[in-house]
């Protein structure tokens, strides 16, 4: 440990190094409970993630599985009328492949950036709000592919 007088020539009094180890001792405390809680949540965090990655294993990747296909089933047939209208022969297998992965690739990376089309989700959720019928109890249904997904979840 290392004290300054601030340009004092002087060595520290008794009274000012009680006050210095008493002072790092309170802060080494704090510090210690704070990480302690810090840990808990961490933990927690962990665990409750674990269960949602468990269920979305389980469930969802299906889901957006089947809408990424569907996503890519609407490109290929975008890009084979633009063709069409250009009089140049549809895709081939190579160029369906091709853009198989790049929408593919562009659908899972919407999920951590994609700040046009999340303004758009959430005002098409605000718009569009989920109906109940008397009795029924609020449920929080999947939406596949809601982009930028990684802010609501962690």
């Amino acid at each position: 440990m290392c004290c300054s007088t601030l340009g004092q020539n002087r060595e520290l009094s008794s009274e000012e190094k009680f006050f210095v180890v008493k002072t790092i001792a309170l802060f080494q405390e704090q510090w210690t409970k704070r990480e302690q809680i810090n840990l808990a949540l961490d933990i927690e965090n962990k665990i409750s993630s674990i269960a949602f990655d468990t269920q979305y294993k389980k469930v969802y990747v299906k889901q957006d599985d089947k809408e990424i296909e569907q996503i890519v089933e609407e490109s290929i047939i975008a890009e084979n009328a633009i063709k069409h209208e250009q009089g140049d022969d549809e895709l081939n297998r190579d160029e369906r492949a091709l853009l198989r992965k790049k929408v593919i690739f562009s659908q899972y990376t919407k999920g951590f950036w994609a700040p046009d089309s999340a303004m758009e989700f959430k005002q098409k959720q605000k718009d569009n709000p989920p109906i109940l019928l008397e009795g029924e109890e609020e449920v929080e249904k999947y939406i596949p592919l809601v982009p930028e997904f990684w802010k609501e979840k962690c």
